[in-house]
């Protein structure tokens, strides 16, 4: 029966397995919010154990945008664990992007990819100055070119989704006063003076 499933396969006619639950709603670091499910089916689509080996491992990678992937990556599908189903529950990735893509493949089974998902970053932790104030400037006269601060995440990802924070900036060194206006609200994460 197997061989018959793997001949099929290979006339490209259905894949083996399929993602029935693709991954989503991922943010930097996490588990994703939806972590992917693979099923294994019969040449016409339909869920399937028959000819399924007793023990049989399925890997996921990623195939597309930037990574790694973590978590554990492989899952036991084979009748005697998995029964033809495989439930990851701790993958994530650090790197966030949009078209983020996984693939699962198993030993002579072949491969499919899943849908594109994105990742986005987590909550602002930390600030890193982008574009950094003149090395000089004339007393009393607006800086010649604006100061870029970064609003980043735990994995240093610039958090494009923050529209809301109020950035400070100060004098660390020196005597003069700073002016101008010194507080800026972040625009996707950036806050310009």
């Amino acid at each position: 029966a197997i061989g018959k499933y793997r001949s099929i396969w290979a006339l490209g006619l259905r894949n083996p397995f399929t993602f029935a639950v693709q991954p989503g709603n991922a943010t930097a670091g996490a588990p994703f919010g939806t972590q992917p499910v693979i099923k294994t089916r019969d040449p016409f689509g339909n869920d399937s154990t028959s000819g399924l080996a007793g023990s049989l491992l399925v890997n996921v990678n990623l195939t597309g945008g930037a990574g790694p992937l973590q978590g554990v990556t492989a899952l036991d599908v084979g009748t005697g664990t998995g029964n033809g189903s495989a439930s990851f529950s701790d993958l994530r990735i650090v790197t966030i992007g949009t078209n983020k893509l996984l693939t699962a493949s198993a030993s002579g089974l072949g491969s499919t990819a899943g849908s594109t998902f994105t990742v986005s970053a987590g909550a602002a932790t930390s600030l890193a100055i982008q574009a950094q104030p003149p090395a000089s400037a004339t007393a009393g006269v607006i800086f010649p070119s604006a100061t870029v601060v970064r609003l980043l995440d735990a994995f240093g990802n610039l958090v494009t989704t923050d529209s809301s924070t109020v950035v400070t900036g100060s004098r660390s060194a020196g005597t003069a006063a700073l002016g101008g206006t010194t507080s800026v609200t972040a625009v996707n994460g950036l806050a310009t003076f």
